[in-house]
């Protein structure tokens, strides 16, 4: 039995304008898509001879004028049904939203907002609705050039190249689609070559158009540079890459479509041409070659920017002059055009009327068309059936062997739907997280063919294609099966009203596919291992052997690696040397990332070795360590996460993979726990606690100048909640029993306090935890109903989730207490205060996770906490009784003025004293927060430095600058400068009014690091104070106002940006080494 599909409306453009203004209905939205997949049919279809019957149903009937079959089109959310000779087709249709970007990071107050300029927010449309503070500030990266990125310290430490560079990729691949999807509309029977000709006439108009009807030049943030080179005429391709990254801020941002009509709009303007695709210079050459034509060519403009014009000239003396062009194959191009128009019409137009083709006849449809129709929730299996038509079948099966028939076009326009989608949920799933992303896996956003072909099996499209007879007995290529996916993608597509609701509509294979491809590197596999060889150091050779006859030779690559004692050997074939070695490659990076996290690997010796060299030289590359911990490489992504059964998993397979504890002396496992620790203490970054320091600090320099502001409660509540939130912080590791201590709570106070335990076994949680949910009891009181009410009740269950303690009726905070639950659950991972109607409930996550091992055992030794840690937890305790001791004078009552002054001078005792120790803690909260660990140029940055040193220090003290040698190091210019701030102001403490600093740095590009002394002639540290530092403790201090806590915290604080800062032992005088790992070359630099 055969079926028929149809669709609506006719051929041409004119009909279908036609159809639309219609005065007897109007078109359902999904039959405009259905209207416009119909183009890539190519074939006749059907008019109707009637208006349609509106049903009751919702559904719609439309008469065909040529046979008079019918086809009900029911409303937006079911699926068409399919009419046959015998009766309809049904399939069951619903959209399933299997596939949802994720949303963009939410960045720091210091990026500022940039607000919808005029022009753009008129070709917004609706979609400026949905423009809030999140998105203005996404807006400002969106309009910044990475010229400008370089010059501005503000955004260079929070943007990087990466994050410009993803904007403009979706930027780009969504202009793309647009313009050959308006192709299609507007030329739908053009051949491939004549699309992508059209393609790029077009492409370099319609972006100078955006640029000028977005106005995007006047809204950019570029660079000096760039700005002079618009200035003088020049600079274009700078302010189109911030359109494409307006453009791709636009697309992640926004739901809209209305990128679609702005682009329609530039075309309709641009005009058609006619005789796109032409081959000019070919064509000159068939027709006056024995004219000898010659070109003539003239330039203009400078290097960078040199324009190219070409005069062609016939030995019969006739000549023309073409369009000016970029280079000179496209003058060349132009000045044929030219000559052939001027001089040769009727040729033109014989070939214009000889490019007209007959109608194509439609292809059959199978169930398994009509099976990937239903998969994808759209209407017209007629798509699938030519997407998986390959030419060979077209050949073999149709009267002329019209390519028309074939999946080309599909695969073309396909090409550029996938790499829509590719680029959107890259871009989306990284700058979720971060704008300063990992480069490896920002770039390469296109996606390789044998990458499809795993997608094409699961989606079951070999067995519905179309091959020929010759072509199925050879089997099916990677590019066939790669076409074939495309073709399928660009069907679907066509029928689906935006990219957002087709991504919504995506099958689960193929939004999974889409989530794997990106999360890993798209580059090749024989890059990505000579890149972990230099890492790792490790040496490895390759030698290759070809088998097999002339006409089908396979090479076979072995590849040799070596590292430390061990060798492994991997092989890999292929039809070239270079896809040999790439094949073999492939093998060593399968199994080497076990190292990274992954539980699956082919060869166990590799993974092993692989895991066993990264620990080797853990030790010797601390500079990396930060960009290991968010690739996870050793699992430590899983730490910072706080995924303590992933990282379990993860240990698991790799005892199974045969790694041994005893290969390891004891000091490997030190290091171990330190780059644990490390990854450990990024996850706890407490921005809330460290913004309410903040706070605190300037609420109490406030009251330097007004006692009376110490009263203010708000601040007091903010100073109680800190010392909670830290005393929780430096709670001691271990477990404790919930129940009990719920009974330890409830004990004092029966009346008013109650307990039910619903416990199938005993309620094991964390130390820490157990203290932050005593904590937060302390903050809730009972509703005050009356003197019979029986108070407060909690009671606790368990489950396999964790723990939960619901209070009930209606248990209310006390005043003030909003400040300590938050802080408190910050400084608690897994404890959550949530409300439900009349209940409050406390949520325990379970973490008890048991595992072994080495790996094992060096992250459970790991803590959040350090000395560091315990001392300014007394710091703020002493701060807090002084600030209560200045809140108590100020309060007790005053009869007499002698008694009011005597409270007056009490007080601002303490507030001298709290101020004396908020001084100790002025920095302090760069500790608790994620540190941006931006990049500066060090020669420029010791110029600035020094530069405005010396207008700040004594005459007596003299500075001696380095020799500055330009190079660009992995730390932020704000973060070095407090780190040389705090070493200066030590120094000039010690040496008083006379003294000298010097400064010089090191580069040893060997090892990736500059080193930068910092040497003075004071007394120097204590060898007792320089081991204490070098042991990351709290160095003792013998300064009346200190604390101990400076040099510390700017170690620590250097260690978090991977970077290093410790004392050197020297004769005379002070000194300091500070070890700065190099920036990599694709970063924006901040000098300042």
């Amino acid at each position: 039995m055969s079926y028929r599909t149809y669709a609506c409306p006719n051929e041409s453009a004119e009909s279908e304008a036609k159809y639309l203004v219609s005065p007897h209905f109007s078109m359902p939205p999904d039959i405009r898509h259905i209207a416009t997949a119909s183009r890539f049919l190519d074939g006749p279809a059907f008019q109707t001879a009637s208006p349609p019957q509106i049903h009751a149903d919702g559904s719609t009937t439309y008469r065909s004028a040529r046979s008079g079959i019918t086809a009900r089109h029911p409303r937006r959310g079911r699926t068409c049904r399919r009419p046959t000779p015998t009766g309809p087709i049904r399939l069951a249709g619903t959209i399933h939203m299997t596939h949802q970007l994720r949303t963009l990071a939410i960045l720091p107050a210091d990026v500022p907002e940039t607000a919808v300029w005029p022009e753009l927010g008129s070709k917004l449309g609706a979609d400026e609705d949905g423009v809030g503070p999140h998105q203005r500030q996404w807006l400002t990266i969106a309009t910044l050039h990475r010229s400008g990125l370089y010059e501005k310290a503000d955004l260079s430490a929070i943007v990087s190249k990466e994050c410009l560079s993803l904007l403009e990729g979706v930027g780009r691949a969504v202009l793309d689609l647009e313009l050959r999807m308006l192709i299609s509309r507007r030329n739908p029977l053009m051949n491939v070559a004549q699309r992508d000709a059209e393609k790029a006439r077009l492409i370099g108009p319609v972006r100078r158009d955006l640029v000028e009807i977005l106005r995007v030049t006047d809204n950019s943030r570029l660079g000096a540079g760039e700005w002079q080179a618009i200035s003088a005429g020049s600079g274009a391709r700078t302010v189109e890459t911030v359109m494409l990254q307006v453009l791709g801020w636009w697309s992640l941002m926004l739901p809209g479509g209305t990128i679609s009509r702005l682009v329609d709009q530039i075309h309709a303007d641009l005009g058609p041409d006619t005789t796109v695709g032409y081959d000019w210079r070919t064509m000159l050459s068939e027709h006056f070659g024995k004219l000898a034509p010659e070109f003539f060519f003239s330039e203009q403009g400078p290097d960078h920017t040199k324009l190219f014009q070409a005069t062609v000239r016939t030995s019969d003396g006739r000549s023309s002059t073409g369009s000016v062009a970029r280079s000179k194959k496209e003058a060349a191009r132009l000045a044929s055009q030219a000559y052939l128009t001027a001089h040769a019409p009727r040729l033109l137009a014989s070939r214009t009327s000889s490019d007209r083709k007959p109608p194509l006849s439609e292809l059959p449809v199978h169930m398994e068309h009509r099976r990937l129709a239903g998969l994808f929730d759209t209407t017209d299996a007629r798509l699938f059936a030519k997407a998986l038509t390959h030419k060979s079948w077209v050949y073999e099966n149709t009267p002329h062997g019209d390519r028309r028939a074939s999946n080309e076009v599909l695969a073309n326009l396909g090409s550029a739907v996938l790499g829509v989608l590719a680029a959107r949920a890259r871009s989306a799933r990284l700058l979720s997280s971060t704008t300063r992303p990992d480069p490896d896996l920002s770039t390469g956003l296109t996606v390789p063919d044998e990458d499809l072909v795993p997608l094409a099996h699961d989606l079951g499209l070999p067995a519905a294609c179309r091959l020929g007879a010759g072509q199925r007995r050879l089997g099916m290529t990677t590019e066939m099966l790669a076409n074939f996916v495309q073709g399928v993608l660009a069907a679907a597509y066509v029928q689906a009203p935006g990219i957002t609701e087709f991504e919504r509509r995506l099958p689960a294979v193929v939004a999974e596919f889409l989530a794997a491809h990106s999360r890993r590197s798209t580059r090749d596999a024989a890059t990505r291992l000579q890149e972990l060889a230099v890492e790792l150091d490790l040496e490895w050779r390759s030698t290759d052997r070809s088998t097999g006859p002339g006409h089908a030779v396979v090479y076979h690559n072995t590849t040799w690696i070596n590292g430390g004692s061990a060798t492994i050997v991997v092989e890999g074939y292929g039809a070239g040397r270079t896809a040999a070695k790439k094949a073999a490659a492939a093998q060593a990076i399968g199994s080497a990332n076990l190292r990274v996290g992954a539980t699956d690997f082919e060869q166990r010796d590799v993974a092993l070795f692989f895991l066993v060299r990264q620990i080797e030289v853990l030790a010797a590359k601390p500079r990396l360590w930060p960009r290991w911990q968010q690739a996870n490489v050793l699992g430590a992504g899983y730490l910072a996460n706080l995924d303590w059964a992933a990282f379990a998993n993860w240990t698991d397979a790799v005892r199974a993979a045969g790694l041994l504890d005893s290969q390891f002396p004891a000091e490997t496992r030190h290091v171990l726990a330190d780059y644990y620790q490390r990854a450990v203490r990024s996850a706890y970054a407490r921005p809330s606690f460290a913004a309410v320091l903040t706070r605190v600090l300037r609420w109490v320099e406030a009251a330097r100048e007004q006692n009376r502001a110490i009263l203010e409660p708000e601040q007091w509540e903010e100073m109680v909640a800190l010392t909670a939130a830290h005393s929780i912080w430096l709670a001691p590791g271990g477990t404790a029993d919930l129940a009990k201590m719920l009974e330890r709570w409830a004990q004092p106070d029966r009346r008013r306090a109650s307990v039910t335990l619903d416990l199938d076994s005993p309620a094991e949680i964390g130390a820490q935890a157990c203290a932050a949910v005593q904590r937060l009891l302390q903050e809730f009181r009972p509703p005050s109903r009356g003197p019979n009410e029986l108070g407060l009740h909690a009671k606790l269950s368990s489950g396999p989730r964790g723990h939960e303690i619901r209070l009930s009726p209606g248990a209310v905070w006390s005043s003030g207490s909003a400040s300590v639950v938050a802080l408190v659950c910050e400084a608690t991972k897994g404890v959550v205060v949530d409300t439900h109607g009349d209940e409050t409930v406390l949520r325990i996550t379970n973490q008890s996770v048991a595992g072994s091992g080495l790996l094992w055992d060096a992250a459970t030794s790991t803590r959040a906490t350090d000395q560091y840690d315990v001392e300014f937890g007394r710091l703020l305790h002493d701060l807090k009784n002084q600030i209560m001791g200045a809140r108590m004078a100020l309060s007790r009552p005053t009869e007499t003025r002698t008694e009011q002054l005597e409270a007056e001078l009490d007080a601002s005792q303490h507030i001298d004293s709290a101020a004396a120790i908020t001084t100790q803690l002025v920095g302090a909260e760069g500790l608790y927060t994620r540190i941006q660990i931006g990049m500066c140029n060090l020669g420029s940055f010791m110029r600035h430095y020094i530069s405005d040193l010396m207008k700040r220090l004594p005459p007596g003290i003299r500075v001696i600058p380095p020799n500055t040698v330009p190079v660009r190091v992995a730390l932020g210019a704000e973060v070095l400068r407090g780190a040389l701030d705090n070493l200066v102001k030590n120094a000039v403490e010690a040496m008083g009014d006379a003294g000298q600093i010097e400064f010089e740095y090191t580069l040893l590009e060997d090892d990736r690091v500059a080193l930068l002394e910092v040497r003075d002639t004071g007394p120097g540290l204590p060898s007792h104070v320089i081991s204490a530092l070098r042991r990351g403790g709290v160095a003792p201090t013998t300064k009346r106002h200190g604390s101990g806590l400076g040099l510390p915290g700017v170690i620590r604080m250097m260690r978090r940006a991977g970077c290093d800062l410790h004392p050197l032992q020297v004769a005379v005088g002070g000194a300091w080494l500070i070890t700065l790992p190099l920036a990599e070359e694709s970063g924006a630099a901040d000098d300042n």
